[in-house]
């Protein structure tokens, strides 16, 4: 916990991230509460370990496009804006994929004890982060800016206006080429 003592703060470990310091990065990875919550709030709601790290994987994506911005301001403690943007996400999967939610209390009551060996960044949280933001870069810009709006919460229709497709149909199509454009360049990278 030497690193956590560098970072007292919310606002510390933000000033962390601008800075891009890898052990910033590594605290919130390492963080097990937050990856519990999430974790569990997917394999309750019809997903499994492998949706869970897509899931946390792109929470972090939107956190760290956010912080790029260089306006991210934080009103809340980081592991529930985290937790916030994981359940958008996970939330949004399921409305496209027609499954049904199973459990929508928030309060995070019996967070089930989970194999910590299935947990993602275990052993190697900057790596995966620098091989995460490598792959954002990789990708266009069109599709970054539309991915991170996407996670970010803006809406279908709102988005089918902004970034001027023609219909609702389209955006889903281009949201969800995009994704596998991300997919690809994150598993290209060594």
């Amino acid at each position: 916990m030497t690193e956590r003592r560098l970072y007292n703060t919310d606002e510390q470990l933000l000033q962390g991230f601008r800075e891009n310091d890898d052990r910033a990065w590594s605290i919130v990875l390492n963080d097990i509460d937050l990856r519990k919550m999430i974790f569990s709030l997917v394999i309750k709601n019809s997903g499994n370990e492998e949706d869970a790290i897509d899931v946390l994987q792109d929470a972090l994506i939107v956190l760290c496009e956010k912080v790029k911005l260089g306006t991210f301001e934080l009103s809340s403690k980081l592991s529930t804006y985290l937790y916030g943007i994981a359940r958008n996400i996970w939330y949004k999967k399921l409305r496209t994929s027609g499954k049904a939610l199973i459990n929508m209390n928030d309060n995070y009551p019996d967070i089930p004890d989970i194999d910590e060996a299935l947990l993602p960044y275990k052993n190697e949280p900057s790596g995966k982060l620098n091989k995460l933001s490598n792959a954002l870069e990789e990708i266009s810009e069109q599709c970054r800016n539309l991915l991170m709006a996407f996670y970010g919460g803006e809406k279908l229709n709102t988005l089918t206006e902004k970034f001027g497709y023609s219909s609702y149909e389209s955006i889903k199509n281009n949201i969800s080429k995009c994704r596998s454009k991300l997919k690809g360049a994150y598993n290209v990278q060594k």
